[in-house]
């Protein structure tokens, strides 16, 4: 089952810093443009965009996050501009909306893509022919370095892959990619809450149990790399590809 209160508090985390979506906003041109988003999440960037964007097609599958991003649309003047779907990209019928997007926006989930080729051919499916492909993912930083301490697999690496595979299989159908570098940074009360949020994900992507002695280590690892005393703040470092141009 879902634990709908730790997605909420994860949201407040990453929702606070506004760095990333105004770069992204400042690099790409998203007024009065039909939208996709693969991975809304709890609509960190999705509802930031609304004011913006002509429509918006928010893709999520986890029911948590779905629930939450709801919640917050029907707060929204904007709510009318959105359609939200639960449901993993990669199963998605996306038959009805063929051709009909300006940007198929892929936001920190396309390493958690298991067929990266068939999301980025689905994603050319669904753009018009003067559309992009955005991508937005992690890319190193204090947190994402402290938190691979947990993992049994390097997710650093999973990231690198993910990047270095979609590029590739852009520069088949685009002639234009580009890419750029976001830092920004995650707050946290103390480095209980932090360990505590961030041990849920490791659980949550891995379906495993954190250890005791994993625990022990994040939150050495956080207190060695925090920057701030009033509470805890870790660096993390994004990275943006952009895909513009198509060939045919």
């Amino acid at each position: 089952m879902v634990n709908i209160e730790k997605y909420e508090i994860w949201s407040q985390k990453y929702d606070v810093d506004e760095i990333e979506s105004d770069i992204i906003f400042n690099e790409i041109d998203f007024k009065k443009k039909r939208i996709v988003e693969v991975g809304a999440g709890t609509g960190r960037f999705t509802l930031k965009s609304l004011s913006l964007v002509k429509y918006i097609l928010a893709i999520e599958p986890s029911n948590g996050a779905c629930r939450i991003l709801k919640e917050k649309v029907k707060q929204s003047q904007y709510k009318d501009k959105i359609q939200i779907i639960q449901s993993n990209f990669e199963t998605l019928d996306i038959s009805e909306f063929k051709g009909t997007f300006d940007i198929v926006f892929f936001s920190w989930s396309l390493y958690h893509i298991s067929d990266i080729h068939l999301a980025i051919t689905k994603a050319i499916d669904l753009i018009n022919e003067g559309g992009i492909i955005v991508i937005s993912q992690p890319y190193g930083g204090d947190y994402e370095n402290c938190v691979n301490s947990i993992y049994h697999s390097d997710s650093i690496s999973i990231y690198e892959k993910a990047s270095k595979e979609a590029e590739l299989l852009l520069k088949t159908r685009f002639c234009n990619i580009r890419d750029f570098y976001i830092r920004s940074c995650f707050y946290f009360n103390d480095i209980n809450e932090a360990v505590d949020l961030s041990v849920f994900f490791v659980e949550d992507d891995e379906s495993r149990n954190v250890t005791n002695e994993e625990k022990y280590t994040l939150s050495k690892n956080f207190a060695a790399k925090n920057i701030d005393k009033d509470h805890v703040k870790l660096s993390d470092v994004v990275k943006v590809i952009v895909a513009e141009n198509r060939k045919f």
